[in-house]
């Protein structure tokens, strides 16, 4: 109210004006017409105007009497007075709460720890039983052996013979104790409740001959064969037609094969993946332990050093319906060598789409595994503990699923910085540069393993497969939209794809197939959607390297030599500084500096073409600039996180799915060929040492050679000229090269 602007500007010792109705009404008509004097006076007549004083009269009543203001004062001592007293009684209770509190604190941390203590017997009890548990199954003893089905007397001969050889097979394995008294099992005899009798017999007949009873030359022999047989997944029919011929007699006969597959598959352990997706696994832990005792026992260490074990995961279409995950781990010591599919050790396949729900259920006993060394940080090797530091690779989607993230196209896919999609083309920021790691942002799900977000690197080969994808489409884009440009004023039968047919053969000139292909709609019309060939890292390699010199007639004449030096710079930047083992800090500042360069460029295009706008700048891109210095520095390099061997071992596991499985049980077929190669590995033959004489040849003599070559599919010329697509123009010069006349002539 204006009484309340009134009051600050009376003396201190002054009266004090009580809430009045009159005295609001005439503070504010009085104020009103001043304001309204003001507003027509200008200069100093306004300055002398709002220097006079206007007087107004005060009642006695709507003064606030001392006599009243001494008895409010008054009655606000008490209560302050009372309000003191109540406030030293409620701080000596503080304090005797506080006392309590502490006391119950420090009697809580004690029953955590004894709570803490007996949990953590619970689980060393939990794992030892695990532990025995795996072990009795590995040793042969049947825990359990039941027959589900019908009794024998209530089948047929042909499901008789089935359940015979069944029982057969458990009965072997069960009496596993004998062989401790030295004893071996010849022969079992069952009788059924009609009293007929029937006879198992476990030595081989006089005159048979089985894989057990082999000498070691032949059993050596056997393996042999059956090393190359699941290497090339060479199927047990065609072996048999095989051994059958003049030419295959002296080969193992194919029942010996059978019976060597089939001692081979009773060594390996495979678990049920937990959860409804279908699944195979090993115990993460037990392997792991396994292929680091062997890589010690490989190099002569005696106490091992500190291993660095990289944990991966990829999904793999197996055929049109069906994909597989596959998760296996690599051991970072040995090098190059961990980018071979060998050196990757499958420890779970799982049938399904690649998601977070089917890891989070499928590989819970893995990830336990996992959170339990990186914990530790060492795994037991007998009596030793050897010091183990984990990693994660993988492709961008894969990284995502298992830190519980948003895709790659959310406001904040950075897996290692808190930036938003639309900041990612900004190449100043400084805060990125020092790589601030994330703690929200996107997170939508908790992660699945407690690994460090320094030790997930990502994938350089993913990292050219998806920045070449985009520029390849960049290119496509350009040189249709050209067409278009060229064919606007052109009738529909006279349109000609001049420059798209143009991108292709050039692209087909540097040693790659690739073709391009409008996507029809439901009704088999187009689409206006044009898709491409997806390459291989090999061919894109290629592309990188041989492409740029010829794009001078593919692209634009405006733009053609900064889209040349875009592919050219980045095939430098991937080349020589993202494969290279290890660099100096000198380098990686180098190479920093090279990289914001590229993006730079690749943004200066953006107003003049499709696809290379600030909305182009893709997660990989991102990472490439900000992140792979810090993990280059870190890891000495990235080559070696590379997803290479990854890559090679879905190959095989597609292969094997293809040709060596039934589809019954698929994921169990593709570890048992896995494992049957794993302990058949001794068996490799060792390739002859091979001295490159002609250093060119691989690049471009094989090429030059196969191009001279002879195809049945090339199409034959046609001696007769085509004149349907001839204009009028270019009909009558035709003609009066042929020296004839026509009218307009």
């Amino acid at each position: 109210s204006l009484i309340k602007l009134v009051k600050p500007s009376t003396p201190q010792n002054g009266i004090k004006l009580s809430q009045s109705d009159r005295i609001e009404g005439r503070l504010k008509k009085i104020c009103g017409e001043i304001n309204s004097k003001r507003k027509k006076l200008r200069g100093r007549a306004n300055e002398e105007f709002m220097q006079n004083v206007k007087n107004i009269t005060i009642f006695q009543d709507e003064i606030v009497k001392p006599a009243e203001v001494e008895e409010q004062v008054n009655e606000k001592s008490e209560k302050v007075e009372l309000l003191s007293k109540e406030n030293e009684s409620l701080k000596t209770r503080c304090n005797d709460l506080w006392t309590e509190i502490v006391k119950l604190q420090e009697s809580e941390r004690k029953t955590d720890t004894i709570l803490n203590n007996k949990e953590k017997e619970y689980n060393t009890v939990l794992d030892e039983n695990r532990e025995l548990r795996d072990y009795i199954e590995r040793s042969g003893c049947l825990v359990e052996v039941k027959n589900t089905g019908k009794e024998i007397t209530e089948v047929g001969k042909g499901q008789q013979d089935r359940k015979l050889k069944e029982l057969k097979s458990s009965v072997e394995r069960s009496p596993w104790f004998a062989k401790t008294f030295g004893l071996i099992l010849d022969a079992a005899t069952f009788t059924d409740k009609g009293g007929s009798s029937y006879s198992l017999a476990y030595s081989s007949p006089s005159g048979g001959k089985s894989f057990k009873d082999l000498p070691e030359q032949e059993k050596s022999k056997t393996k042999d064969i059956l090393y190359i047989v699941d290497k090339f997944c060479i199927g047990e029919t065609t072996y048999h037609e095989l051994t059958m011929t003049a030419t295959g007699a002296a080969l193992p006969r194919s029942h010996l094969i059978k019976q060597c597959k089939e001692s081979l598959n009773a060594l390996t352990h495979i678990e049920r993946t937990p959860g409804d997706a279908e699944g195979a696994q090993h115990n993460f832990y037990e392997t792991l332990c396994m292929e680091i005792q062997k890589h010690c026992k490989e190099n002569g260490v005696d106490i091992p050093a500190k291993y660095k074990i990289k944990v991966s995961g990829d999904g793999a279409r197996m055929t049109r319906l069906t994909g597989f995950i596959v998760i296996s781990f690599s051991v970072l010591n040995e090098g190059k060598a961990a980018l071979s599919s060998k050196e990757n050790h499958v420890v779970a396949v799982i049938k399904g789409k690649e998601s977070y729900e089917i890891l989070q259920s499928s590989c819970s006993n893995i990830f336990k595994d996992i959170n339990k060394i990186v914990e530790n940080g060492f795994v037991k090797l007998e009596d030793d503990q050897v010091p183990v530091e984990m990693f994660v690779g993988g492709d961008y989607k894969f990284l995502l699923l298992l830190l519980g993230m948003k895709g790659a196209v959310s406001d904040y896919a950075c897996i290692w910085c808190k930036i938003n999609k639309m900041l990612r083309s900004n190449m100043t920021l400084a805060d990125i540069r020092r790589c601030c790691l994330k703690l929200q942002f996107s997170c939508e799900r908790p992660p699945v393993l407690n690994i460090p977000l320094e030790n997930v690197v990502l994938d350089e080969l993913h990292l050219m497969l998806r920045i070449t994808d985009m520029l390849i489409g960049n290119l496509v884009t350009e040189a249709i939209e050209r067409d278009k440009k060229d064919n606007i004023n052109k009738a529909p039968c006279d349109r000609q794809p001049f420059h798209l047919n143009n991108l292709v053969e050039t692209i087909c000139g540097c040693g790659v197939s690739f073709s391009v292909w409008e996507k029809p709609n439901a009704d088999g019309r187009g689409s206006g959607v044009y898709d491409f060939t997806s390459l291989m890292g090999t061919d894109k390699k290629i592309l990188l390297e041989k492409l740029p010199s010829k794009l001078y007639t593919v692209t634009s004449p405006e733009t053609s030599a900064t889209v040349i030096k875009i592919w050219q710079d980045f095939n430098h930047v991937y080349t020589d500084y993202i494969q290279k083992p290890a660099l100096t800090e000198n380098e990686i500042d180098t190479y920093f500096d090279k990289a914001k360069s590229w993006v730079t460029l690749f943004l200066s295009l953006g107003g003049v073409l499709q696809g290379y706008g600030k909305a182009n700048i893709t997660p990989y891109i991102h990472a490439m600039v900000y992140h792979v210095p810090h993990f280059m520095r870190i890891h000495q390099g990235i080559r070696n996180f590379s997803g290479q061997g990854v890559e090679k071992l879905n190959d095989d596991c597609r292969r094997i799915h293809l040709q060596k499985s039934n589809k019954w049980d698929a994921t169990r077929d593709v570890f048992l060929v896995e494992e049957r190669l794993r302990h058949l590995s001794d068996q490799q033959r060792t390739p002859r040492q091979y001295k490159k004489t002609a250093t060119d040849y691989w690049s471009n003599g094989i090429r030059e050679s196969r191009s001279k070559r002879p195809r049945l599919c090339t199409q034959a010329e046609n001696d007769e000229d085509d004149y349907s697509h001839l204009t009028q123009e270019d009909l009558r010069s035709r003609l009066k090269d042929l020296g004839v006349k026509t009218r307009s002539s």
